[in-house]
């Protein structure tokens, strides 16, 4: 009863220290819950309610879920074992008097592991609660994206709360056990080590540091930028990690010789002290500081890139939608003897049409083949000198596709857009897809012309709307391109490139159900349409696939990059807590010779705001080179919707990071405020 007593009274007495490892746990609980939480989707609705495919995607997402967890909760391991041996530092004066007034070891062991177990059981009860509560909010959000009217009720995922107290329960048993290893009365003494202090000899090659950490970076950066293979994008992560340690050396030998020599700025309040304790705190930590510059790094870049990702598939459902349902034949699929022609599939659409009353219209449309192919295009391309996609140079003789002017005005009049009137020598260029669209209308730009069907034709530089011929589920590099010209160019003789016939149901009319009857009727492999690849796209379909992906990537790319960032500010928090860098002794003579409380608080803000922000610059300007790198891919899942990504990524980061920014500076400031006398 008394070592609980002890413990407890540590514990109140303490809880600036334990204020991190409290809302580390906290933070961690939540976060497992949460995200091992994802396949409580199934219980806002029953089983039937939702699409076939949602059930393997929340399989998929669980145990993708598990997976990460199980690496998250090794890395966290570690973290917390980190941060007890920074506390057992700090409190060794207060153990050694433990020892002195006849504690033995393994009461001060048993007081260390009643102290954690109170934190942790107390993180562990807040962790469920905000996990919980979190978890009805994401799972309500996510079921309203695959189902038209969720009716909200409470869920609860006993899986997710058995992974969380198995994780929980191996950091704290793991962390208890070390506590026995760091406790021999050897290491205990009333002063911490001090590190081995580091001359910076040969001054005057100092400017070789900046002059390194330059051309490091320029070196990546050009590799970034330019035509990206594995390799160099490894080298260029190298470089990047090599030109921050390199900056931060620097940073420890300029700065401060050349901010020492303003004597304004040097003898203005604390700022001295401030410059030398910031001098020290940074030289004895480079390694460190890069290293976290490097976890800060992967963390934004997932994290943007996962949100970017989940943005641009959001967006681009609607572009692949035009109508509820769309059948198409394209001719290229059943060979070169394809006897089938749009007049058979009008005429086989008429036998087709199941009897339903809930059409509102239904259009035929037929496209054809042209000579001007991608391998063209991107002759023309490089003749303007604009970048060519490598997906557009795989595409090679593949044929662009035409559209007569007609059925582009009617695709225009079932939109409610104005009809567009072409002159015989003129044509419409534009991509369905907008990974390509920047390409399509940079060579716009330029008025080519091109030769179809033995005429020279002039691209006209605006298009008024880029319309998709039919509802499809995916966008593909053959939407890259797409041609419209007035129906008399098009020769009597002209290939046929694919027939459509789309449908656009009634508001209330299932989609979904529409799809299986059209199916079924040409499920029959005789079937005049079946023999010659005719396939479906449903608008249901393409949000579903769409929409699964993105919480797929939205769920990943949050939890890795959340993971990541929270780590790198527990590292850091931990280093500025250390004993080296909160000598209460500097404090109390500072206090003892008249140095006002808010000038001490303003000096040590204006610290550890510096150190926080330096790894965090260093690594948001390395994330700018890698995306931009990766751009190409990102943009395969649709036009790069960077603004509101960089709000959301935004809004994370400074929740996140100033959180621990906050916690540390209070905890130091604590520390200042409670001063032993000299």
């Amino acid at each position: 009863m008394l070592y609980h007593k002890l413990a407890y009274k540590n514990v109140r007495a303490s809880f600036h220290d334990y204020l991190l490892y409290f809302l580390t746990l906290a933070l961690t609980v939540s976060l497992f819950y949460c995200f091992n939480a994802s396949g409580t989707l199934q219980l806002l609705s029953d089983l039937d309610d939702l699409p076939a495919s949602i059930p393997q995607l929340l399989d998929t997402l669980s145990e993708m879920m598990h997976t990460l967890s199980a690496v998250v909760t090794v890395i966290l391991a570690v973290l917390v074992l980190y941060a007890n041996r920074i506390f057992i530092l700090r409190r060794s004066a207060e153990f050694a008097l433990y020892y002195v007034l006849g504690m033995r070891q393994r009461h001060l062991t048993l007081v260390l592991m009643l102290e954690a177990l109170y934190v942790a059981l107390l993180a562990l009860g807040a962790g469920l609660l905000m996990g919980i509560l979190f978890s009805q909010i994401i799972c309500t959000f996510t079921a309203s994206l695959f189902i038209t009217h969720v009716e909200y009720h409470f869920v609860f995922s006993p899986m997710a709360l058995v992974l969380t107290l198995a994780a929980f329960c191996a950091i704290f048993f793991i962390t208890a056990s070390v506590n026995v290893l760091l406790l021999p009365r050897r290491s205990l003494s009333s002063q911490p080590p001090r590190p081995k202090q580091r001359r910076w000899r040969k001054r005057r090659l100092s400017f070789l540091l900046p002059l390194a950490a330059f051309l490091c970076f320029v070196s990546g950066a050009l590799l970034l930028l330019s035509e990206v293979t594995r390799m160099r994008f490894l080298i260029a992560l190298l470089l990047l990690a090599l030109a921050n340690g390199l900056l931060l050396c620097a940073l420890c030998t300029d700065l401060p010789r050349l901010l020492k020599k303003s004597r304004s700025f040097c003898y203005r309040g604390l700022h001295m002290l401030s410059l030398q304790q910031l001098y020290q705190q940074i030289r004895t930590n480079i390694g460190s500081f890069t290293i976290l510059s490097c976890m800060l790094t992967v963390g934004i870049t997932f994290l943007f890139s996962g949100l970017c990702i989940s943005n641009n598939l959001n967006s681009e459902v609607d572009s692949l939608t035009p109508y509820s349902f769309s059948l198409i034949h394209r001719y290229e699929l059943g060979g070169s003897t394809d006897p089938f022609d749009w007049r058979s599939f009008s005429d086989e659409i008429e036998r087709l049409r199941p009897a339903t009353d809930t059409i509102s219209y239904e259009r035929t449309l037929h496209t054809f083949r042209s000579e001007f192919t991608y391998d063209k295009l991107c002759e023309l391309l490089e003749e303007n000198h604009i970048y060519i996609p490598w997906e557009l140079a795989m595409l090679e003789d593949t044929p662009i596709e035409v559209i007569p002017l007609s059925a582009y005005n009617q695709l225009c009049r079932d939109k409610g857009l104005e009809e567009i009137r072409l002159k015989g020598g003129e044509a419409l260029l534009y991509s369905c897809n907008s990974r390509f669209s920047a390409t399509i209308h940079e060579l716009r730009a330029r008025h080519p012309h091109i030769m179809l069907y033995a005429r020279s034709i002039r691209i006209l530089p605006s298009v008024p709307q880029p319309l998709r011929p039919s509802t499809v589920g995916e966008s593909s590099p053959e939407d890259a391109a797409v041609l419209v010209v007035s129906d008399g160019m098009i020769p009597v003789h002209a290939r046929s490139y694919a027939d459509y016939w789309n449908v656009e149901l009634s508001a209330n009319a299932s989609t979904r159900e529409f799809a299986l009857l059209v199916d079924e009727q040409i499920a029959d492999p005789d079937d005049p349409l079946s023999m010659y690849h005719v396939y479906t796209a449903n608008r249901d379909e393409s949000h579903e696939n769409s929409i699964g992906s993105s919480v797929l990537f939205t769920y990943v790319s949050l939890y890795i990059g959340i993971i990541l960032i929270i780590s790198a500010g527990i590292i850091l928090a931990l280093k500025l807590l250390a004993p080296l860098y909160n000598d209460a002794r500097s404090h109390a003579l500072l206090e003892k010779l008249g140095t006002p409380q808010r000038m001490r608080r303003q000096a040590l803000f204006v610290q550890t705001l510096i150190c926080f922000a330096i790894p965090l610059i260093l690594a948001i300007a390395d994330s700018i080179l890698i995306l931009k790198a990766l751009s190409s891919i990102l943009y395969e899942f649709g036009k790069g919707s960077y603004g509101l990504t960089f709000v959301q990524c935004a809004l994370i980061i400074l929740f996140l990071y100033a959180g621990y920014f906050a916690v540390t500076y209070y905890s130091r400031r604590s520390l200042t405020t409670t001063t032993d006398p000299l």
